[in-house]
């Protein structure tokens, strides 16, 4: 596809609306609606009080405006049972000089399951009039006109989705000196792993286990998953060409399924049908990488320990083993075989397709490589949870 194709397609993954502006040169305008995933309130609080980290039911959301004449008043209409709004009528409704950020920010909150999505409406009503006998005209219902909308999705029990999610925290000794390098899973990690998959409709259930592989000769000096000190990521020929060691994935999940406790019991077969997630504390032979899945849409991850703090590969990979691809191209022409490559963006790092950063246009999108990644898109949300229309 072109770049304008690609576009194309894009814009119908969402609701348009067009407005005709006042100025008939000016033509028309699109409004594309804004969709948003919030759990319930009903539901949340009906959540055990052990969990970790609890969905949010409400969102402040930032409003910009572009007004082109002085208004009566701008007034939300939304189904009073099923949400609240923070305040019904703006305090905006004068004429802007085009699209003006006034400061204004709205907490939409979502009280019960939503069997169905839902819109909420905002209406322009405009200003007052008088009629020939002096007597001042308040608009109607029937004056008014859609000024924008956003669309609250889906969220009840038929969409909602459970993830089960083990963090393996991967000890080992690879110079025997009886120093373990021992890793630990952050709070912001999980916390960021949380957040991410709560866009989704996705509910993590995340346990801690530990994978001691201090005296796996394939972990120690010389091990086939060393090199020198470092995991083996992958192995680099003369030719320069790289190959991922993917026996390292495959070797973890089974030493991890085969630990047995003194009577020769799988203690970890609780573990059966989780989501792995496997954390060295030690970094891997390509410095610049800070973990990796095994492959789309395989539910196993490896993470390593860099000496800066990284508390967003753990979401980032974990995003991967669901099935999403990068925001950004990362092959000359992206195969057919991933087809979840739906949309590419700039990159915030240079790669073998883009020769230099472009952090100005790369996204915050969480599969990208930004310093301030932290959103998901909807078409992203329908790869991760399939139960999202």
């Amino acid at each position: 596809l072109t770049k304008t194709e690609a576009f194309e397609k894009l814009k119908k993954e969402y609701e348009s609306i067009p407005i005709t502006r006042k100025d008939a040169t000016a033509g028309t305008t699109e409004y594309f609606v804004p969709y948003l995933t919030l759990f319930s309130k009903e539901f949340v609080d009906a959540m055990p009080a052990t969990t970790a980290i609890k969905p949010q039911y409400e969102a402040q959301l930032k409003l910009l405006f572009d007004i082109e004449e002085d208004l009566e008043k701008l007034e939300f209409e939304f189904d009073e049972t099923l949400f609240k709004v923070s305040s019904k009528v703006l305090p905006i409704k004068t004429k802007t000089d085009g699209l003006e950020q006034k400061n204004t920010i709205i907490k939409f909150t979502c009280l019960k399951d939503l069997d169905r999505d839902h819109n909420i409406d905002l209406y322009a009503y405009p200003k007052a009039r008088t009629n020939a006998s002096g007597k001042k005209i308040q608009p109607t219902i029937e004056d008014r006109k859609l000024a924008g909308r956003i669309r609250i999705l889906r969220n009840d029990h038929t969409v909602r989705r459970e993830e089960k999610i083990v963090l393996v925290n991967t000890w080992t000794d690879v110079d025997a000196s009886g120093e373990k390098e021992e890793p630990q899973f952050s709070d912001a990690e999980k916390q960021n792993l949380y957040y991410a998959l709560h866009q989704a409709l996705v509910i993590p259930v995340i346990k801690e286990a530990i994978l001691d592989l201090s005296t796996n000769s394939d972990f120690r000096l010389g091990g086939k998953h060393l090199v020198d000190t470092f995991i083996r990521y992958s192995t680099i020929y003369k030719n320069k060409n790289e190959e991922k060691n993917y026996a390292l994935y495959q070797d973890c999940k089974i030493a991890f399924e085969n630990v047995g406790d003194s009577n020769g019991k799988c203690v970890n077969e609780q573990y059966k049908d989780y989501f792995l997630v496997f954390k060295f504390g030690i970094r891997s032979n390509d410095e610049k990488v800070a973990g990796s899945v095994q492959s789309i849409s395989e539910r196993n991850v490896i993470i390593y320990t860099l000496d800066s703090n990284d508390n967003c590969t753990l979401n980032h990979e974990t995003l991967h083993g669901l099935g999403l691809c990068h925001s950004h191209r990362n092959h000359p022409i992206i195969p057919e075989s991933m087809s979840n490559y739906k949309y590419t963006f700039p990159c915030a790092q240079e790669s073998n397709i883009q020769a230099k950063p472009d952090r100005k246009n790369a996204t915050n999108n969480i599969m990208g490589y930004s310093s301030d990644a932290y959103t998901l898109w909807y078409w992203q949300w329908k790869i991760i949870n399939s139960n999202i229309k």
